[in-house]
């Protein structure tokens, strides 16, 4: 039967596919006042984000709260625009503020698209005087950063998953009401609706991305399998959360260590201060395994990333680690260099 004829559930039958996101969003709004007086809901078209902005339109908590949907527009698709332009009237349709905002980051990496689409994200907010970003992410998604981390192919989290409320920054908190929802949920939710003009298939990006290609080469030929796979990466995803945040809250707050810290801490210590110089997270992960081998090895020496430089250096106690900035005529780009300098135990 086409899509287009497909017979419209009941209410009762909608009611129960929404409930599961609607509680969902309750749960966020109990548990803190993020929402309280409303949030920018980042919003690109395909059927997990589609599934948020046709579920909050419809939230039985909705009443005086300012919604405003946003699309962002990268430009690196000839049909971007359009699809940006039908999320929008979406939105206006279903009583909703919506914007488009197009953003052109310096690279095209997708840590870099991330950073760039986010950043506008919370400059819309800050317009509208909201303070969160709701974003779609669910189970599924935990569980593809995972095995990004693990293949070597992206997960900048090392595979821990995000919070469901991550701290707010430039006063605007990230939420992903929908983590412990799987993908079918968001789905079932849309089908209810007899929504069918989703302007994006997310699951027909085989070819323009890592997590596409993992989503199509691993996850898909899983079967019937792949929720039980997913629901036990995503567990594994929220256990090394909760050991990183254990961790994090170990690591010193200052601009240079020393080198006899422990691996976990000199680890997450240097992504903190990597993270700082907009490195490529590609290439930061071997980077810091090159900084922890110098250290082990009792070695002075540098690691070069793109905009920073992670040393390991003679101090009077010994070796210290500090990272500091690439010179301004360093022309890498972003391939991590290992240079020794002096002698083991120097």
């Amino acid at each position: 039967m086409p899509a287009d004829e497909r017979p419209r559930p009941g209410r009762t039958a909608t009611r129960r596919a929404l409930q599961p996101l609607w509680s969902a969003l309750d749960d966020v709004d109990e548990r803190c006042a993020v929402l309280a007086r409303g949030a920018v809901l980042a919003v690109s078209g395909g059927p997990d984000s589609r599934a948020l902005l046709e579920a909050a339109a419809r939230w039985p908590r909705r009443a005086g709260r300012a919604l405003v949907v946003v699309a962002v527009d990268h430009g690196r698709r000839a049909t971007a625009a359009v699809e940006a332009d039908a999320v929008v009237a979406r939105a206006r349709l279903l009583g909703l503020t919506g914007e488009v905002r197009v953003v052109a980051p310096h690279r095209g990496d997708e840590a870099s698209l991330r950073r760039a689409r986010h950043a506008a994200l919370r400059a819309v907010a800050g317009d509208y005087g909201l303070g969160a970003v709701v974003f779609a992410h669910h189970r599924g998604d935990v569980a593809e950063g995972v095995l990004l981390h693990l293949t070597g192919l992206g997960g900048g989290r090392g595979g821990a998953a995000p919070p469901i409320v991550a701290p707010a920054v430039e006063g605007v908190a990230a939420v992903r009401p929908f983590l412990a929802l799987p993908k079918a949920t968001l789905r079932a939710a849309l089908d209810s609706l007899a929504v069918h003009d989703v302007v994006v298939d997310e699951d027909d990006d085989a070819g323009r991305n890592a997590r596409g290609w993992l989503r199509h080469a691993v996850l898909h030929p899983l079967g019937e399998r792949r929720s039980t796979v997913e629901a036990a990466l995503a567990r594994h995803a929220r256990h090394l959360r909760e050991d990183d945040d254990a961790l994090e809250a170990l690591v010193p707050d200052v601009a240079v260590v020393d080198a006899r810290l422990s691996p976990a801490l000199l680890r997450r210590w240097l992504r903190r201060r990597i993270a700082g110089f907009d490195a490529d997270p590609r290439t930061a992960p071997a980077a810091i395994e090159a900084v922890l081998r110098l250290a082990a090895e009792g070695r002075t020496g540098e690691v070069a990333l793109r905009g920073c430089r992670a040393q390991i250096r003679a101090s009077a106690d010994g070796h210290e680690v500090a990272v500091v900035p690439s010179p301004p005529h360093d022309d890498r780009t972003g391939r991590a260099q290992r240079s020794f300098r002096g002698n083991p135990g120097a």
